[in-house]
């Protein structure tokens, strides 16, 4: 008996077809080029399209076709929806940014000296913030205006350092960091901003960039007043290039070395320096470098020696950090009676720009506790959507 058809959207499904070859990056120029998507997808949902279906979707077979729900629910689901009800709704949400919209956003960074702000202004971070969130939803617009927003220099302090989108790197953001760099020449500005292309090459196994990146940042110096940030992404960068690209020797001599600049940090004052943000950005490298113990010692000093903050409770950023100790622990062999704290978090309430990339040692953790094989699934997917690399083959060594 033939299956009942459904009815599409059309409108919806040419906005599925687009987001499907812009998160797969698969241009389809010919009916062969539906096999490449069929594995693409089928890898990452486990359910299986048949190309054939895809070749009547994007208009190679040339007859009136309507894909069945089951079909538009897997690709749905593929690009980060529950199902295509879901997508729907979504896409009557959204609308692309507007040209007056547009230079609403572009204006709010042309301050000059009479509109002074100090910074770290925490009413321009929340509308910056909210920038960030509205771009997400158009990465086209944002694209185009990269060129703007990194020569300004509000826009390079209120947008560019505080909102390094992770979970978009791979995929387009690392584009805004390539500008940035042309742009801002100050030493804090070209360790960080290389040091967010590192994490690109290194995701993409990208060893030639890397080493690119690690020789800019070579060629500054470290100065006393080097914010900890910064300081917690050149030694991660190291340890992490040294573990997979360079000499693994010099690990213990990097972990001394961060251990040494950040006993003399402040752990008060202005601009974050009361936040734990060196030991933050260490704990992931030393867990990816397999300096489990490292790791832990690094998560505990971190979580008793600053004070808490309500902002980055919020933000998930000390969960973020107590999952690498229990990775650590689990890797140990130590994890069982510290379980618990892990029914407390809900990966959907962290940090924006970094929700996916925190998920995936989200579930990592929990496969290790219970070696439940969906946990590890749901790491990979995530990994996979991020177009991680470098952490999906970390997440098929785990079977």
């Amino acid at each position: 008996m033939p299956r009942t058809k459904f009815k599409v959207n059309l409108e919806s499904l040419e906005k599925l077809k687009a987001q499907l070859l812009k998160r797969t990056e698969i241009n389809l120029s010919r009916p062969t080029d539906c096999q490449l998507l069929t594995e693409v997808i089928s890898n990452y949902q486990g359910e299986l399209i048949n190309p054939i279906t895809f070749k009547r979707i994007f208009g190679f077979v040339k007859y009136p076709f309507s894909p069945s729900l089951q079909t538009l629910n897997i690709l749905s689901k593929f690009l980060g929806f529950k199902d295509w009800y879901d997508f729907e709704q979504a896409c009557s949400d959204f609308s692309s940014i507007s040209t007056n919209e547009l230079a609403i956003y572009l204006s709010f960074f042309e301050f000059d000296s009479i509109n002074r702000i100090e910074e770290h202004d925490g009413g321009v971070q929340s509308f910056s913030r909210k920038i960030a969130l509205r771009f997400r939803e158009d990465p086209e617009t944002f694209k185009q205006v990269i060129p703007t927003l990194a020569s300004n220099s509000f826009a390079q302090t209120f947008f560019i350092e505080h909102f390094p989108d992770y979970d978009n790197l791979v995929s387009y953001y690392y584009l805004l960091y390539e500008a940035y760099l042309k742009n801002k020449k100050t030493t804090e500005a070209q360790l960080f901003g290389n040091s967010i292309l590192f994490l690109k090459a290194l995701w993409t196994l990208n060893k030639k960039e890397a080493n690119v990146s690690i020789q800019k940042m070579d060629s500054f110096s470290l100065h006393k007043n080097i914010h900890p940030y910064i300081i917690g992404r050149i030694y991660a960068c190291k340890l992490v290039h040294n573990y997979s690209f360079g000499n693994q020797k010099l690990i213990p001599e990097l972990i001394k070395e961060f251990n040494d600049k950040t006993a003399i940090l402040p752990i008060d004052g202005n601009h974050f320096r009361d936040f734990p943000a060196a030991h933050y950005i260490f704990a992931e490298a030393l867990f990816l470098t397999k300096q489990y113990q490292s790791c832990i010692s690094a998560v505990e000093e971190a979580l008793s020696k600053f004070p808490i903050r309500t902002e980055f409770i919020r933000k998930g950023y000390y969960r973020q950090m107590q999952i690498f100790w229990y990775l650590s622990k689990c890797k140990l062999g130590e994890s069982q009676l510290e379980y618990d704290f892990l029914l407390k978090i809900n990966p959907e309430n962290y940090y924006f720009i970094s929700k996916r990339h925190f998920s995936i040692y989200f579930y990592w953790a929990r496969f290790l506790n219970n070696q439940n094989i969906k946990y590890l699934n749901k790491a990979k997917k995530l990994a996979i959507l991020n177009k991680n690399q470098f952490l999906t083959n970390l997440l098929d060594s785990e079977l």
